[in-house]
Formats: structure tokens, sequence, C-alpha cells
């Protein structure tokens, strides 16, 4: 190993190696079954590999546009309406990321300054703190309530103040696989009412739902208005290490890739102070502007949907 004469002085000195590192290897040495980590032990469906391929004889292997390709969004937004009623506007709503981790690290970026604080809920996916600190601002932790790992709403109402900037809600929750129930989204409407505080949203397993139903932030038209939504390809399609490869080779707007819902190119505004540069190749900007037409330009009323009661597991 090189020696550097560099002296590091690590902004999180605390962070040791990821858990899902230290298990994955545990389950290697010893020849175990690994749940520690969220990837399948089964291939994804054939045609996807095929439409990959297709894509790639295609010449669709170069350099997306920052915010993805505009007909990968474009079925990104069809999807969110279709399922949950909430139309997003394909050019200033929806960004595609190479990765949940990623997407949720820009959002943090984007509106957490130093002094910041932000509520999380325990137990916590291990990159959320990390990233709330790296921009200086502070975790503030509440606690789900156990069996059933549901918030605890009063509590939540009591972290709650002047310099509360957003509050991160992961449904279906990881690692407990509890579920946002309609009463709970209901709460955090009332809490978050008259507020500058941002709601980021955690949903990459939002269709991994075996008990119950997941309540989308994007079905409730008050919350959506304030809400940064992300999903996952990686997840849905159980294609997680190509998720990790798009960092470097993004396949049709990054094929393998997450998303984030919610405010889009305003994101990178509000972090960098300015917007990304639009894609220069005269056929992607002719096919953008075939695909705008007449669309809506900014999140419509939804009818709330869900079953009344609480549901408690997801996986």
């Amino acid at each position: 190993m090189l020696s550097s004469p560099v002296a590091i002085d690590s902004k999180l000195p605390w962070v040791g190696t990821t858990i899902f590192t230290v298990m994955s290897k545990l389950a290697t040495d010893c020849g175990a079954i690994n749940l520690s980590q969220g990837f399948p032990d089964f291939q994804a469906d054939p045609s996807l590999f095929d439409a990959v391929h297709r894509a790639m004889l295609a010449g669709r292997n170069q350099y997306a546009p920052m915010a993805g390709m505009p007909e990968l969004r474009q079925g990104i937004a069809d999807k969110v309406a279709a399922l949950y009623g909430m139309r997003y506007d394909v050019d200033s709503e929806i960004t595609v990321t190479a990765g949940a981790t990623q997407a949720i690290f820009t959002a943090i970026a984007a509106f957490v300054r130093p002094g910041d604080e932000v509520i999380v809920f325990e137990p916590v996916y291990d990159s959320y703190v990390p990233a709330i600190e790296t921009v200086g601002g502070k975790a503030v932790y509440s606690r789900l309530l156990f069996p059933d790992y549901q918030p605890d709403w009063d509590h939540v109402k009591s972290l709650i103040g002047p310099r509360t900037r957003m509050i991160i809600v992961n449904t279906p929750n990881n690692p407990s696989c509890s579920l946002f129930s309609v009463e709970d989204m209901s709460v955090l409407a009332e809490l978050t009412r008259d507020s500058d505080i941002v709601v980021l949203g955690d949903e990459v397993y939002e269709h991994i739902c075996y008990e119950g139903e997941h309540q989308s932030l994007c079905r409730h038209p008050e919350l959506a208005a304030r809400s940064l939504v992300i999903s996952s390809f990686g997840k849905t399609y159980h294609i997680t290490r190509e998720c990790a490869r798009s960092d470097m080779h993004p396949i049709n707007g990054s094929l393998w890739t997450h998303y984030l819902c919610g405010w889009g190119f305003e994101i990178y505004k509000r972090a960098f102070g300015r917007l990304p540069s639009r894609a220069a190749d005269p056929r992607r900007r002719a096919a953008a502007r075939r695909r705008v037409g007449a669309k809506p330009k900014g999140p419509t009323s939804s009818r709330l949907a869900g079953r009344a009661g609480r549901p408690m597991r997801s996986c």
C-alpha cells in the first residue's frame, strides 16, 4: 500500500466501514445466507437485458442529459401518475440519478445549510446522517416504536423547532419493514403545514410490499408540494450491481439508475446557484420539443388512495 505525505483530516472521523460490507464479508467467509444486504439471488427478467443490449447496439451508450433521457423521464412521470395520481412535469420535476444514495445526498446538499436540523427516524439507513453532517447539518432522532416500528408523532412534534429544515421519511422502512399509513401521512402534513420544512421521502422499496399498501408522499397533494421522493430501479428490478455501474456508464439516460421526483432542476439551482447546461445534441433538442406539447407545469391535485387501517409489515 502506498503511503502519502498528505495530511488527511476527515470530515467524518467516526464513520467506519459500512455494516453492509462487514456483514457481507462475514456471510462470504462463513458460507452463510446473506440477509444483510438488499440484493437477490436470482436474475432479472431476460427481456430487460435484451432491451439494454439493443440500446447499446443502437448507440445509446454515451453521456445522457444531466437530468436523464427525456423519454425515460416521461416514462417515470407516466408511471407515477398511474400509480399515485400525481402528474409531475417531465422537464422541471423529475431527475434521474446514479443511485438512491446520490439522490439522497443531492437533496440534502441542496436544502440543508450549516446549523440546520434534519429529523430522522431510528433505525435509520446509514447514509442519511453522514450526508447531513457533511453539509454542516445536525441529525435529530425520533425512534420508531417497538414492536410495530411506527412513528411517535408527539415526539416528532416536540423536536420541530426554528432550525428544523428537513424530515426524512423512509417507507417502506429499511430495516424494520414497517409502512406509513394514511393517518401517518395526514399527521406529517399537519406538522409541516405553514412551515419551510422539506420532506425527503426514501421510497426505494415501494414495490416490495407483501402486506398493506404503500402510501407514497406523491399520493398526498399537500405533502407532494413540499417533498422530494426517491424511487429505485435497482430495488424494483433487482439489478443493484448495474445501478452502481451507472456512475460511469449511463445507458439510455442511465437505464440502471434511481430517480427523484419533486423540483428537478430547482435542486441544482439551490445547491449550486445555477441550472445545469442543456444537451447540445440537436437530435435531443428536437426530441424534447416533440415531447413537451401541452403539459401541466406543476403538481395537480389527486384523490387520496389507500386503506384506512394501519399496515404493519412490508417485507
